[in-house]
């Protein structure tokens, strides 16, 4: 990886924060139609503990809906995005939680969750870390 596009340790640990924060926001805000249930962090930021500088922070997000596809407050997520596209119509209430999970950054990487621990061992590398949601 080029060393202009690499980050200090200091920087991913308050990435780390401000993504677990905005995890915590998500997982309380209504507004939102999906919760994130798990987290984990994996990559260099687990695996180097002793490097200096790392590429990006990798997140692996287990998602799940808040509301039934069918309740009021999943239909209101939904007008929110009307007229834009049918794809868009039925794929932005979970966009919106990724895109602000992420709030823009190139340095944070967001994978999902398989459906099961065999499927999430395919993402992780030797070490992995929890992160403990509210």
């Amino acid at each position: 990886m080029n060393k202009e596009k690499m980050i200090y340790r200091k920087t991913a640990d308050r990435l780390v924060r401000e993504v677990q924060e905005r995890i915590n926001e998500v997982n309380r805000d209504p507004m939102y139609c999906y919760r994130i249930e798990r987290a984990v962090i994996f990559g260099s930021y687990v695996n180097a503990p002793e490097r200096d500088m790392i590429g990006d922070v990798d997140f692996a997000l287990k998602i799940e809906s808040k509301y039934e596809n069918d309740s009021e407050e999943f239909q209101a997520a939904r007008e929110r995005y009307k007229g834009t596209g049918t794809l868009a119509y039925f794929d932005n209430p979970y966009q919106e939680v990724l895109k602000y999970i992420r709030n823009r950054n190139p340095y944070i990487s967001l994978h999902r969750l398989g459906r099961s621990a065999e499927q999430d061992e395919i993402i992780f590398s030797d070490k992995t870390e929890e992160m403990i949601l509210a």
